[in-house]
């Protein structure tokens, strides 16, 4: 989905895409290898995986790629190392099959919560297991973002009989987040950003009312 349809326009060194729990880091390495400037966070025992994939697959000097970063993290740990290793906040956050522990989801929107700059989208995707999982789009609104969940029709084949949700978050109450430090993305503000990413899923329009919207928008780019 993010490759066929980049939510901020061609992937390119200029924007920054961290993946939380990262794992093998198969997300942010493909992102990577379109042009983004990734960074893979995960616990430290799960970090060599990633960083040897990262290796093999991005190494430096690989023409236009730009290696990614891999980097520790828990969620709901302070943010300030992290964000000074990473190069600033990021523009897009991902997250895939994190939701199954209902005990890690607080941890993990204190996480979005601290790294989000007010423009950042947040991407999480997850497989249907158990009702909990289905409670975290409430957590997450709960937790001062806009949800709106990406329309199976716009997943890849395989995802689409609904047992594969994606969901988008955006920051509602942009005013609210910190501002990134100084220097982070050469001064571009965020505020406007963010209000703009926010103002894309309030409540006046559903999510999947907005979401088929992009998918006329970005049609030529869904039907690859």
């Amino acid at each position: 989905l993010l490759l066929r349809c980049p939510p901020l326009g061609p992937w390119s060194p200029g924007t920054h895409v961290m993946d939380l729990g990262t794992g093998t880091g198969l997300v942010g390495l493909a992102l990577s290898a379109a042009g983004a400037r990734a960074t893979l966070t995960d616990l430290p025992h799960i970090t060599p995986l990633a960083r040897a994939n990262a290796a093999a697959n991005a190494p430096h000097g690989a023409g236009h790629v730009l290696a990614p970063r891999v980097l520790e993290y828990a969620w709901g740990d302070p943010v300030g190392a992290l964000l000074a290793q990473a190069g600033g906040r990021p523009d897009v956050i991902t997250a895939s099959d994190v939701l199954y522990d209902a005990a890690m989801r607080p941890p993990l929107l204190a996480a979005l919560r601290a790294l989000c700059a007010p423009h950042t989208l947040t991407f999480i995707a997850y497989r249907k297991r158990r009702a909990e999982e289905e409670r975290f789009a409430a957590e997450a609104e709960a937790a001062g973002f806009a949800v709106a969940q990406v329309p199976p029709h716009m997943l890849a084949p395989e995802y689409q009989d609904g047992t594969y949700v994606v969901l988008r978050l955006a920051v509602r109450d942009a005013a609210d987040v910190e501002m990134c430090v100084a220097g982070d993305n050469d001064g571009v503000s965020y505020q406007q950003q963010g209000q703009a990413a926010a103002e894309g899923c309030d409540g006046d329009v559903s999510g999947e009312e907005e979401l088929e919207q992009e998918d006329v928008e970005h049609r030529p780019c869904a039907q690859q």
